[in-house]
């Protein structure tokens, strides 16, 4: 499994990627990349998740018309064992 997500996004990236490579001044307000980090129960995070599906799933039901472009969101959450900048063993590495 963990293979598979590797390589999915990979895929993901390479698209977007490819997407900026093709356009000489690519509209940086056609794109969402965050990276969010917070806190929450499993209940608080199964509602953002299903807020966020709901939404998604809202738009993929619109129909092809003009003035539509097709587009992408891929959206991974989990649980994280440490924040992005801290080690396993609790050391923040921003702060040497």
């Amino acid at each position: 499994m963990a293979e598979h997500v590797s390589v999915y996004g990979w895929v993901v990236a390479q698209d977007l990627a490819r997407y900026l490579l093709e356009r000489d001044n690519p509209s940086f307000d056609d794109i969402l990349a965050h990276d969010f980090t917070f806190y929450a129960t499993d209940e608080e995070f199964h509602h953002i998740r299903n807020t966020i599906y709901q939404l998604l799933q809202e738009a993929e039901q619109q129909p092809r018309t003009d003035g539509r472009t097709l587009r992408r969101v891929f959206a991974i959450g989990y649980p994280l064992a440490t924040l992005p900048h801290e080690t396993l063993d609790g050391n923040d590495s921003k702060a040497e």
